[in-house]
């Protein structure tokens, strides 16, 4: 019998889900996804690239329109889920009612706001949909992105690529914490001042104000946008409606289920003891793993070994991977080279690998590093320093 298979949301996630229950039984749902944004599902990694305009709109879909219709599931994007009834398994989309058999809450993530005076204003614009994108760009003159982590190091490279003033506001000491070491964010520092991005460190932000951000030191930087990149948080606003167990996220089991029978959670919405996910590749493979179990032939359950992050920005490669804050007890290896500014990092505890960091030159060196990651035993330290020649390098 045909399971009717309802999934809320229509992100990177959703996507994978949808398609590994096509590729193994086609027969067993009838699928419909409900996705508030108007567009086709699409790659979220490629807003970056998008915003720098290195990639056009047309090339992030990650399915086309007809791979739905050839397939049967039924797509209606550009519409919002208003009310889940679970006794009588149904959900309200505008004055329609429609029932499902299994619920799968792929709600993604919502961005931080921060609560600051001004935050409500026009040209204040989050970093996180394909239409913030839209926004950011038909708003010309100088820009102010508030954040200095991945997302807000790459919104203020990809400005800048279109020339005019671009501030990037951080309240910590080290841009991409805690992905970077002290050593490898001032170089980042660095390189993005050489492009022209002024960055600015340990700021408190007293209020945005009509033409410009105001620290509470009394410094102003102009903008004609403001974009925010200060975080995200797990959308699980309408899962706790519904009367769904939900924490930092919608709490899950390794297999994906929610506290409640017939409904699910994968992506950055969800959370297993304790932790969520804020990035791609772990939500991709917690889709795999639901969909083997609505199919009948669940398997271990999720679990997930830190891949890296990559930096995307044009010109500037930097990797990183596991724990960067080192204790007291670990061991730092280290390798600069000055002329070519490529720096290595590997961070020990009790003997084993522990992090990774790399800046320069990641089409050489991230594979090995990737599987010297995975082993068990300490990698070979050739070419590196020793933590007390290190420690004499950096003093240099």
């Amino acid at each position: 019998m045909t399971r009717r298979l309802v999934v809320i949301g229509n992100g990177m996630a959703a996507t994978r889900l949808v398609q590994r229950l096509v590729e193994r039984d086609p027969a067993q749902f009838a699928i419909t996804v409900v996705g508030d944004e108007p567009h086709l599902a699409y790659n979220r990694i490629q807003l970056s690239p998008l915003l720098a305009g290195e990639k056009t709109a047309a090339q992030l879909p990650l399915l086309p329109a007809e791979w739905y219709t050839r397939h049967g599931v039924c797509l209606r994007s550009g519409e919002a889920v208003d009310e889940v009834d679970v006794e009588q398994r149904r959900l309200r989309i505008a004055e329609t009612w429609l029932p499902w058999d299994e619920l799968v809450f792929a709600t993604g993530s919502r961005p931080f706001i921060p609560p600051l005076p001004g935050s409500d204003r026009p040209q204040v614009i989050p970093f996180r949909t394909l239409a913030d994108v839209e926004r950011i760009l038909a708003i010309p003159g100088p820009a102010v992105v508030i954040g200095g982590g991945v997302l807000g190091v790459e919104a203020a490279a990809a400005l800048r690529r279109h020339g005019g003033e671009v501030t990037l506001l951080h309240r910590g000491s080290g841009l991409m914490a805690p992905l970077t070491d002290a050593f490898a964010a001032d170089e980042l520092r660095q390189q993005l001042e050489a492009r022209g991005i002024r960055c600015v460190l340990e700021c408190r932000i007293a209020a945005i104000e009509e033409d410009g951000v105001r620290l509470a030191d009394g410094r102003a930087f102009r903008a004609a946008r403001v974009v925010l990149a200060a975080g995200v948080q797990p959308n699980s606003r309408l899962a706790a409606q519904s009367g769904v167990l939900c924490q930092r996220g919608i709490v899950v089991d390794r297999q994906m289920a929610a506290s409640l029978p017939g409904i699910s959670a994968v992506g950055e919405c969800c959370e297993i003891d304790g932790q969520t996910w804020g990035l791609v590749a772990p939500c991709l493979r917690q889709a795999e793993v639901l969909a083997d179990r609505l199919c009948g032939a669940p398997g271990e359950g999720f679990v997930w070994q830190d891949a890296g992050t990559r930096l995307k920005v044009t010109g500037i490669e930097l990797f990183s991977v596991g724990e960067q804050q080192a204790g007291e007890q670990d061991d730092i290896y280290t390798s600069w080279d000055p002329i070519d500014r490529h720096y290595r990092r590997l961070l020990l505890r009790d003997g084993r690998l522990r992090g990774v960091l790399l800046d320069g030159r990641l089409h050489r060196r991230r594979r090995a590093h990737r599987r010297a990651w995975k082993a068990t035993s300490p990698p070979p330290r050739t070419g590196f320093l020793t933590p007390l020649q290190r420690s004499r390098r950096l003093q240099e």
